[in-house]
């Protein structure tokens, strides 16, 4: 899927549709094959008043053809730089208006306007403020506050060839210290599991301090990252890669950075990381803060994943057995684009010790 803030003008088309006329009237069928989407909802502009102005908003991801079915509609889209303007007064054409398109209708007396949308309504899709439109269209990496992962109805993961390939690189600049929110918690010898440890970025970067020669390394991660793990390093003795949490007799530290966030059951893979029994859990650079947990959408180079921010309090009440030992400052985020009260300006470094028994 393609990234509403990469859509332009360009990108809005006329459609031309076939009109049969005869001494009984017109016909103007529309089929699957004229449109450049699959069709989910279809509904009509009508009874309108004189020179009635509608639309003013933008989608996210709902792409729309316009029909004027009677009358004349004037259509001004705006793609976050440029206006254009379309006159729609027949129903031999449609108007295709992509996502990350914002349209203003202007509406003769009387007039009928028919829409067809690749997507039912969802009032969290629309964008009604222009000034948080432009900021999305300034390729915001995050847009969209949804209440779960099923709301935002994507099939698309980071479990794809393009994520793979970006971890792949990034194994070429592996330094020699290890991430600090873990590296304090550290001892030789230690288990650690590393919840979202992607093709083992970390544990290269404590294996090349040599400070912990004999630290046992264990990596929960998705399916294709696990079989490029695998391939990688056959030669490891103490780095493993597992799909599901493993059952091991003991570990010391639990880590995690940037991965929770990613995973629908948080609160389930919370609870099997704490029944692992470690001493610690470290989540480094997790998206928390004193708003309310929701679901955004992370605009990774034309992937749409869903992903969660969240409240701090939940968070913390979510690991069973454990308090919290340690906040600190992460990396910065960037949600401009997002209300002040739901807005986080940084990630949150954040380390649970066990409760004593």
């Amino acid at each position: 899927m393609r990234s509403g803030t990469s859509k332009t003008n360009n990108d809005v088309v006329i459609i031309p549709l076939t009109c049969f006329v005869d001494g009984r009237g017109s016909l103007t069928p529309i089929e699957r094959k004229v449109l450049p989407f699959d069709m989910a909802r279809v509904y009509f502009v009508h009874g309108v008043g004189e020179e009635t102005t509608r639309g003013d908003h933008g989608h996210y991801r709902t792409n729309q053809v316009l029909i004027a079915v009677e009358g004349d509609v004037t259509i001004n889209c705006y793609d976050g730089i440029t206006w254009c303007k379309y006159t729609l007064n027949t129903s031999e054409k449609g108007l295709y208006v992509p996502a990350g398109i914002w349209a203003t209708n202007h509406h003769s007396k009387g007039s009928v306007m028919c829409v067809l949308a690749d997507r039912p309504y969802n009032i969290r899709d629309y964008i009604e403020n222009r000034t948080i439109f432009k900021r999305w269209k300034r390729h915001q990496p995050f847009f969209g506050m949804f209440e779960s992962f099923g709301e935002v109805e994507v099939d698309d993961t980071l479990e794809n060839s393009e994520w793979l390939d970006y971890q792949l690189g990034e194994l070429d600049y592996i330094g020699d210290e290890p991430d600090q929110e873990l590296k304090s918690f550290l001892s030789d010898g230690m288990v650690v599991v590393d919840f979202g440890g992607s093709l083992g970025h970390s544990y290269l970067k404590i294996a090349n301090s040599g400070q912990f020669d004999n630290l046992e390394y264990h990596i929960i991660e998705t399916s294709i990252m696990v079989d490029a793990g695998h391939r990688l390093f056959p030669d490891y003795q103490r780095l493993f890669f597992h799909e599901q949490v493993p059952n091991l007799p003991l570990v010391d530290v639990v880590y995690s950075r940037t991965a929770l966030q990613y995973v629908e059951d948080w609160r389930g893979a919370l609870e099997r990381l704490a029944n692992l029994g470690a001493k610690y859990i470290v989540l480094s650079d997790t998206q928390v803060g004193n708003n309310q947990t929701f679901v955004g959408i992370q605009n990774w180079y034309g992937h749409f994943i869903p992903n969660w921010f969240f409240n701090i309090d939940e968070l913390t009440d979510a690991v069973p057995g454990y308090d919290i030992f340690t906040v600190s400052k992460g990396m910065s985020v960037n949600m401009s684009n997002y209300p002040k009260e739901q807005r986080l300006t940084h990630a949150c470094n954040l380390t649970f010790r066990r409760k004593e028994s």
